[in-house]
């Protein structure tokens, strides 16, 4: 009987559930026909959940043997006469039990908060609430009786109202008044907790005893033997239906979205069903999307590395050997352009700048004169595809040739390095044909990556917050005129931050308006009279005829078209939409609008003045195509990324082929595809409609992300290299307990003395206890004595594991490592003594943690010292 129940208590749960997600807004629309195919889903879910409880809760009773006494008190609740019929003992008892069930919950949690802030022995705490708690009980209870005998004529006196609806009517307004004023007085509740989710708890307790009491009086008519014949075929029926899920869903990325961000349920039991359905423990189930083809193999998956001739089809795409995707060479130079041996290169990037916010792209407002002009005298590339919409892998993938997972960074958390492995064009101008090399950055942003100005020998930054506008290109002035007075060629290269959130902070007036959109088309206006400035001193300083000239920007810049603002959050066109245009002194100015990357920038310079790269890169040079020697490959494939660094958790890949664009959100396990053509807003995604070819595109981007990006930046490769079987010795053993999620275990600090520019080697080992439902994050604090100003950046603010393995993953019983490097910045006063604390946010809320038996919500950790470098290079470590 508890299958039949349970399991209709799931299909009212379900037709529920399915009625509430339209109004949910955290994905995209989608049609009649595929919100169809996603109910079935989740209606499949609530089944197999509902006939897997219905037969635990049947085999309970029947140990119990307490399902005749159950039954018939359901029974008795499914009768309208039990409703009705004035009953004031019954009802005094009911009433009289809930004040002493309040009672008994408020003396426990007023007593646990006592045990936890005095005692530091969790047994003896345990002990404490143990007994008084019993003691509470043994009381309540003699006081619920006497509380039901006073309460006998009250209840005798309501007459006709006196009865079991009447006060079950009463209590219902009365939680439902509570929860209204306590949500008024608190509406950070509703902020912290999603809602439906929140009140989902409570409506499987209600649907379960309704169902239970309607269904049970007709039931106990019928024979056992049709009860027991119609719970097994309702079982086959729930099995059949979650077998059809798990082997269908996913092929749908619209109904995927309803069900796993739609549905209260769906996301959680595919993640609790996945590991399930996950044999051989790679991460990537037969079932429910997950594509692996080979469950028993944990080296088989999608997106694994397949190396041919082995004849097994390791990535599960396209059988043995995964495609070639991506030719890597010397640049694939052009020939050289007559008359033009080593000319001078002055570089122009303009952080943020979207090429359609300019009027050469069409836009109405007069925004960028001069750089109209300027494209109109040079080669301008329509479609140039930034590596990433984060400056911070967009602008290393330009000076290198290499894409954003293909450059070699630090493992320092949020800042990382990049590594001397990488070369870099400036590098190979400097070193091979003498050129001298400078940068003015118009911010200090950058100066947190260890040698991100790799090759440049003068490097001119200035503070944030923005300074003057103007200054950049004042201290460019002069800088020019040295390096045009060296008699060596040069590089400069010049930062423009006009562009950049926050806009006109100084004060200067709008041209266009208020809104955001407007303050950004006045900070166009105004890095356009930068960049004609320094065009007007290369033609007062006679260097117009020996010197290329580029104009680029990182990446675009995002308002509201699809949800956000700025950029580094998506890879949208908004925030891909950059800038590329090349003059050349003896090349004729031309519009090229097949794809190109900005990776491309580099083998360009190279090609130019004639330096062949020294190692193998994913960018090609553009002079042919700004010759006219030969025209761009209409099909080549382009990527862009966004690669999780802790702060910020977004993992996205990005592969165009022409107007073909294929998004993977990795996090996520979903894509998108888009006609760029037909689609330039990005407004349909076609990865249904268009499977085939969608598929093929994730599978070569797939192949791609294994063949080509390094160890460290593949996610896969990352979150396996840190998930751990057994605890390692570590420096600092603790037991810091977040009660039914995980526990930090140790932390590993090889020593507490460090310098300037050093990166602290700090990392967390967590031993991981239950299920994990939401993403969590961990606050790790810098703090030093009253006085000394700790830099805003100085901290380890972070999802674990760099974003790349959220705690909603994470598998109870497994030991997390969590390497969180820390750089030191320059401007930190030294010699000084650093606290390190932890905190671990949910949503809005700050957890408790269980340490030596007391709450803490800051938890402390370890001193360190940082001292001059003349000290730390004298003393031992």
């Amino acid at each position: 009987m508890s299958v039949v129940v349970t399991m209709l208590a799931s299909v009212v749960l379900a037709i529920a559930d399915i009625a509430q997600s339209p109004i949910r807004t955290t994905a995209p629309r989608v049609g009649p026909s595929d919100f169809v195919v996603a109910a079935l889903h989740i209606g499949a879910l609530y089944v197999a959940c509902g006939a897997a409880v219905g037969v635990a809760l049947g085999l309970a009773v029947a140990i119990v043997g307490r399902g005749r006494a159950a039954g018939a008190t359901l029974e008795r609740l499914g009768t309208g006469a039990h409703w009705l019929r004035p009953d004031p003992p019954g009802v005094a008892r009911v009433i009289a039990t809930a004040i002493a069930a309040i009672g008994l919950f408020a003396t426990a949690a007023g007593l646990h908060v006592v045990a936890v802030s005095r005692f530091h022995r969790a047994d003896l705490a345990g002990y404490l609430v143990g007994a008084v708690v019993v003691a509470a009980a043994w009381v309540l209870s003699a006081l619920r009786a006497a509380i039901a005998v006073a309460l006998r004529p009250v209840i005798a006196g309501l007459g006709r109202a006196g009865t079991r609806a009447s006060i079950a009517i009463l209590a219902l307004v009365l939680v439902v008044a509570v929860t209204a004023i306590f949500l008024a007085l608190h509406p950070e509740i509703l902020l912290a907790y999603d809602p439906v989710a929140l009140a989902w708890i409570p409506a499987i307790g209600v649907a379960w005893i309704a169902c239970a009491a309607l269904s049970v009086a007709r039931m106990r008519r019928a024979r056992r033997a049709r009860v027991r014949a119609l719970a097994a075929v309702l079982v086959v029926l729930a099995t059949v239906a979650l077998l059809t899920s798990a082997t269908t869903f996913g092929e749908s990325n619209r109904v995927r979205s309803v069900v796993e961000q739609r549905s209260v349920i769906g996301r959680r039991v595919i993640r609790l069903l996945s590991p399930i359905t996950d044999r051989d423990g790679d991460r990537y189930s037969w079932a429910f999307g997950g594509g692996d083809c080979d469950d028993t193999n944990a080296s088989i998956h999608p997106g694994a590395l397949d190396e041919p001739g082995d004849d097994v089809d390791q990535d599960c795409f396209g059988g043995d050997g995964s495609p070639n995707v991506v030719e890597r060479g010397l640049g694939r130079f052009g020939a050289p352009v007559e008359g033009l041996a080593q000319p001078n290169f002055l570089v122009v990037t303009i952080d943020a700048l979207r090429r359609d916010h300019l009027g050469a792209y069409g836009y109405s407002r007069p925004t960028s004169p001069n750089i109209d002009a300027f494209l109109g005298d040079a080669v301008d590339f329509r479609e140039v595809v930034p590596q990433s919409s984060r400056s911070l892998r967009s602008i290393p993938a330009m000076w290198t040739g290499n894409y954003a997972s293909e450059v070699a960074y630090g493992p320092e958390y949020l800042w990382p390095s990049l590594l001397q492995e990488n070369v870099t064009a400036p590098e190979l101008l400097r070193d091979r044909a003498g050129y001298e090399t400078s940068v003015i950055m118009a911010t200090d942003y950058f100066e947190r990556m260890t040698d991100f100005f790799q090759g440049f020998e003068q490097v001119t930054q200035f503070e944030m917050p923005d300074p003057p506008r103007e200054r950049a290109v004042n201290e460019a002035l002069p800088e020019m005129r040295r390096l045009a007075a060296s008699g060596q060629p040069w590089l400069l290269w010049v930062h423009l931050y006009n562009c950049h959130v926050p806009y006109l902070q100084d004060g200067v007036e709008s041209q266009f308006g208020s809104e955001q959109v407007d303050l950004y088309d006045t900070e166009i206006t105004l890095a356009d009279r930068q960049f004609q400035r320094l065009l007007d001193a290369l033609d007062e300083l006679g260097l117009r005829d020996r010197t290329v000239v580029v104009l680029a920007s990182d990446h675009g810049e995002g308002f509201g078209e699809h949800g956000t603002f700025g950029h580094s959050t998506t890879l949208y066109e908004e925030e891909l939409r950059s800038l590329l245009a090349v003059r050349v002194p003896g090349v004729a100015a031309r519009r090229v609008d097949q794809p190109v990357g900005l990776l491309d920038v580099a083998p360009t310079i190279l090609n130019l003045a004639r330096v062949e790269p020294n190692q193998e890169i994913s960018g090609v040079s553009l002079v042919p195509f700004m010759t006219g020697e030969r025209e761009p490959d209409a099909d080549r494939p382009i990527f862009a990324e966004l690669l999780p660094d802790g702060l910020h958790p977004y993992d996205v890949k990005v592969m165009r082929r022409g107007a073909r664009k294929l998004m993977w959100w990795v996090r996520d396990g979903t894509f998108q595809y888009f006609d760029l053509q037909a689609d330039p807003a990005e407004e349909h995604d076609l990865s249904d409609e268009r499977r085939a070819d969608a598929l093929e595109m994730m599978s070569a981007l797939r192949a791609w992300i294994a063949g080509s990006a390094r160890a460290e930046n593949r996610t896969d490769t990352f979150v396996d290299r840190n998930r751990l079987r057994a605890m390692p010795t570590v420096t600092h053993p603790v037991e810091i307990r977040y009660p039914g999620m995980f526990t930090v275990v140790g932390i590993d600090m090889p020593r507490d003395r460090f310098t300037h520019g050093e990166a602290i080697p700090l990392t967390f080992y967590y031993r991981v206890d239950g299920q994990i439902d939401s993403d969590l994050f961990f606050y790790v604090d810098i703090a030093g004595p009253p006085g000394v100003r700790i830099p805003a950046h100085f901290h380890a603010w972070h999802f674990p594991l760099h974003s790349r393995y959220p705690t909603s993953r994470w598998v109870p019983g497994e030991i997390v490592r969590d390497p969180t490097p820390i750089v030191i910045p320059e401007e930190l006063t030294a010699p000084v003594r650093l606290h390190l604390s932890l905190r671990v946010r949910d949503g809005d809320r700050i957890l408790s943690a269980d340490v030596d038996g007391e709450s803490l919500t800051t938890v402390p950790l370890m001193d360190l010292d940082v001292v001059p470098r003349a000290e730390l290079s004298t003393s031992p470590r």
